[in-house]
């Protein structure tokens, strides 16, 4: 029995599932021999403790896994078949109640395996729209979540604006860095002259790395868009390239 962080409207308590596995049980000439419970969101069923038990215990019994549905235990298509196919070895079976699946019968191992396939199809699509969202906020220069990067302030439409004197102790950092400064010498050098971090403190080496990679980053991906924007309008010239990528250094800095 598995409940999800951040579960939607349409999970049902860890009360009802517990009582739907006890009516399963009861129906059907058996006995609960296990409840297990988690709130885990983990990728992979490896992952998750309760749930490693509950398939042990039912592999060593003989038994009966309940679960609610298919996505409360499993991530994947290839992780669903695996432990299914293991419970089998071992003389268990698996119960899914929302799918109505019984692996013990052949109707339910095939229907096991395309609910499970299309659950995997489900999250994958579910997946690339949040990616989507994301890649949009960004271009629209919104915050899309975590920490605001130093260099920038939220305001109340959520969109980054830029801070010009932060801005400027970046482009300061990758000019260190491309001239064989290493990450060490970048923030003795930034707390020496007392600039703080955006958390107020002095600069850690692991923070202006941070920085210096993901501005190298940003300037990479603008210089890579503008070459295949040059190469769509002229000859595939390797020293307009150089040329484009010098201009995108030169407005950087």
């Amino acid at each position: 029995i598995s409940r999800e962080k951040g579960g939607d409207s349409k999970d049902i308590s860890l009360d009802n599932q517990k009582a739907l596995a006890a009516d399963y049980a009861r129906l059907n000439g058996m006995s609960v021999i296990g409840e297990y419970t988690e709130i885990q969101s983990a990728k992979k069923a490896s992952n998750r403790p309760e749930f490693q038990k509950a398939i042990a215990q039912a592999k060593k019994e003989k038994a009966v896994l309940f679960l609610y549905s298919l996505s409360r235990g499993f991530r994947s298509t290839t992780d669903a078949l695996l432990i299914s196919q293991e419970l089998g070895d071992a003389g268990a079976d698996l119960v899914s109640w929302t799918e109505k699946i019984e692996t013990h019968s052949p109707s339910g191992k095939m229907f096991f395996t395309i609910v499970a396939a299309m659950n995997t199809y489900e999250r994958e699509i579910l997946c690339e729209r949040t990616k989507s969202a994301l890649a949009h906020k960004k271009r629209n220069g919104e915050k899309t979540g975590g920490s605001i990067p130093f260099g920038y302030r939220v305001n109340k439409n959520g969109k980054l604006i830029v801070i010009k004197s932060e801005r400027a102790t970046v482009k300061k950092m990758v000019a260190m860095r491309t001239k064989g400064k290493t990450y060490k010498a970048i923030a003795e050098d930034l707390n020496a002259k007392k600039i703080l971090s955006k958390t107020g403190r002095q600069w850690a080496i692991n923070v202006v790395r941070r920085i210096v990679i993901a501005e190298q980053n940003e300037l990479l991906a603008a210089w890579k868009t503008t070459r295949n924007l040059a190469a769509s309008n002229a000859t595939n010239n390797p020293i307009i390239n150089v040329m484009y990528f010098m201009l995108w250094l030169s407005l950087a800095y």
